[in-house]
């Protein structure tokens, strides 16, 4: 009924230098870099110093008092008041529904 077609990819040159890359680490031909201890670090050692502290617009948010709209939480607890009020249950028809067959909707 279900026909799987295998096929196999053309090798690329990605591959061909990875297979030899690979050879080479095999045979031991291929020369590991020395350690980074092996090296003499040449930078010096420097300091910024800030005289003057960066400005931020969201930590100046965040440190000033937060400041609640009045008409906007009026507005969301009418929407809140007028839901919870025209809420009503189901009916037992549904509720036999669910109930009876709750088991099933957990198989697992």
């Amino acid at each position: 009924m279900n026909n799987l077609v295998l096929t196999q990819t053309t090798p690329t040159i990605g591959s061909a230098v990875a297979l030899a890359v690979g050879a080479a680490i095999i045979s031991g031909q291929f020369q590991y870099p020395e350690p980074a201890e092996a090296y003499e670090l040449q930078a010096e050692a420097y300091e910024l110093q800030q005289v003057s502290g960066s400005y931020s617009a969201f930590i100046e948010s965040l440190q000033t008092e937060f400041q609640v709209n009045e008409a906007f939480a009026q507005s969301m607890a009418s929407i809140y008041s007028s839901l919870a009020e025209r809420q009503e249950p189901f009916g037992t028809a549904f509720e036999a529904a669910i109930f009876d067959d709750i088991e099933d909707l957990y198989e697992v």
